[in-house]
C-alpha cells in the first residue's frame, strides 16, 4: 500500500536502515529531482510547491498513526492544504497502476511522478544486483514494472531520459552501500580492537569500502542494461500492437533514452517507409553500406569517413548527389534538433533520386584510385546522413 512497504526490497543494503540511512531516500530523490519537472509541474513557492506533495506521497506517515504521529517534528503532510492532501492520498492509492495491460493509467501529475519512481526504483535495484528476468521467469514482475513505467511515460508524454536517471539512482545507492559497509565494518574493527586489545592497521579500513567502490564501477553498465530491457519491452509492446518492432532497435541503436522521442521517431519512421520513396532509399543506403563494408575489408587502411573532395566529382550524378547530400544533411539536423521527425523523413526523400541516379550512372570502383576513394566517401555521406534519423542497417525489408 505505501511505497515504503516495498522499497527495502530493492536495496542492496540490509533490511533494516539505521538512524542515517532510510531506504526510501532514492525514492524520494528520484521524484524530487528528476521525475517532479518531467511530468509538468515544478515548484512554485519557497516550501517546494507540488514537488513537496509528491514527496509527500512517496512518504506517508507511518500505517496505523494519525496526523500527529509526524517523523522528525513537521512530518511529510505537514504544511500541505486539505486539497494537497487529497492529492497525496490519491497518488498513494494509484502509484501501483498500470498493473497490467488492461489497467488504467494515472493521469495526475503526482501520481504520474510517484508511481514511475516506484517502478525505476524497484528495477534500479533489482539490476543493481543483477536480479534480471531470464527466458520465462520474472520472479519480481520486473517486466511488468518496465511496461508500465513505458506507459506511463508516453500516456503523460514526461521527457526523461532514461540512462541519466538510472545511473543517479545507482549513484545513490552505492554512496548508500559504501557508507553502511564502512559503519558495519568499523563496528567490527572496534569490537575486535576491543577484545584482542589491538589496532588494525589504517590499510584495513580502505578494504571496507571495496565493495561500494565496486558497485560505482557497475553504474554505467547496469544503466545501459536497463535502457536496452527498456527498449525490449516496448519493442514488444510494439509487436502486440501490430506495429514495426524493428525500428525500436534502429533508432535505439543511436543511443536514445527518451521513450517519447524514440516512439515518434519509430512512427515518423514508419510511416516513411511505407512510401515509394522510403522503400527505395532504404534500398540504396543498403547497396551503399554493402559496397562499403566489402571494401573496408578489402583496403582496410582506406579511410571512407572523410568528406569527398568536390574536385574529383567528375561526372554529373556525382556532383548531383553531393550538393544533394550538404543540403539534406542541414535541414535534417535542424528537423531532428526541434523534434520534429515527420520533417526529418520529408528531407530524406530528397535523397532518393540523386542516389539512385549515382548508382544507375557513376561506375564506384573507377579504375583511378582517386575517383574510387572519392564515391567511397560520397557513399559514406549517404550512409551517415540517413543514419543521423535511425541506423538502417537494422531496418528489415530493405
Amino acid at each position: 500500500y505505501y511505497v515504503r512497504a516495498h522499497a527495502g526490497d530493492a536495496l542492496p543494503l540490509s533490511a533494516e536502515p539505521d538512524g542515517n540511512e532510510d531506504p526510501l531516500a532514492t525514492v524520494e530523490q528520484m521524484v524530487g529531482a528528476a521525475l517532479a519537472p518531467s511530468v509538468g509541474f515544478a515548484d512554485s513557492s519557497p516550501k517546494g510547491g507540488a514537488s513537496d506533495t509528491a514527496l509527500a506521497a512517496s512518504d506517508p506517515p507511518p500505517l496505523g498513526e494519525g496526523d500527529h504521529a509526524q517523523r522528525g517534528g513537521g512530518g511529510p503532510l505537514s504544511g500541505l492544504t486539505p486539497a494537497e492532501i487529497e492529492v497525496v492520498a490519491d497518488a498513494v492509492r494509484d502509484h501501483y497502476k498500470p498493473l497490467g495491460p488492461s489497467d488504467s493509467v494515472p493521469t495526475a501529475p503526482v501520481t504520474v511522478a510517484v508511481a514511475l519512481a516506484d517502478k525505476l526504483d524497484t528495477l534500479v535495484g533489482f539490476f543493481a544486483i543483477d536480479e534480471r528476468p531470464t527466458g520465462s521467469k520474472d520472479p519480481y514482475a520486473l517486466r511488468r514494472a518496465a511496461l508500465g513505467v513505458i506507459r506511463l511515460v508516453l500516456e503523460s508524454g514526461c521527457r526523461l531520459a532514461l540512462t541519466s536517471t538510472a545511473e543517479d539512482a545507482y549513484f545513490r545507492y552505492a554512496k548508500q552501500l559504501t557508507a553502511k559497509r564502512t559503519g558495519e565494518i568499523a563496528h567490527l574493527k572496534w569490537a575486535a580492537e576491543d577484545r584482542f586489545d589491538i589496532r588494525m592497521p589504517p590499510a584495513h579500513d580502505e578494504l571496507n569500502i571495496a565493495e561500494g567502490e565496486d558497485f560505482e564501477l557497475q553504474i554505467r553498465e547496469r544503466s545501459l542494461a536497463l535502457t536496452a530491457f527498456f527498449a525490449d519491452r516496448l519493442k514488444g509492446l510494439f509487436r502486440e500492437e501490430g506495429k514495426r518492432h524493428d525500428l525500436v532497435d534502429a533508432v535505439f541503436a543511436l543511443g536514445d533514452d527518451d521513450l517519447v522521442r524514440m516512439v515518434r521517431t519509430v512512427e515518423a519512421l514508419s510511416a516513411f517507409l511505407a512510401t515509394e520513396d522510403g522503400a527505395s532509399l532504404l534500398a540504396g543506403y543498403k547497396r551503399a553500406a554493402n559496397i562499403l563494408r566489402a571494401e573496408a575489408k578489402k583496403t582496410p587502411d582506406e579511410d571512407h569517413q572523410l568528406n569527398e573532395s568536390l574536385g574529383l566529382l567528375a561526372e554529373a550524378e556525382e556532383q548531383a548527389l553531393s550538393a544533394a547530400l550538404r543540403t539534406v544533411q542541414g535541414e535534417v539536423d535542424r528537423a531532428l534538433e526541434a523534434e520534429d521527425f515527420e520533417a526529418a523523413m520529408r528531407h530524406l526523400a530528397h535523397l532518393r533520386a540523386p542516389v539512385d541516379s549515382f548508382f544507375d550512372k557513376v561506375l564506384v570502383n573507377a579504375p583511378d584510385p582517386a575517383l574510387r576513394l572519392n564515391r567511397l566517401r560520397l557513399l559514406s555521406g549517404v550512409r551517415d546522413t540517413a543514419n543521423r534519423v535511425a541506423d538502417f542497417s537494422l531496418v528489415g525489408g530493405g
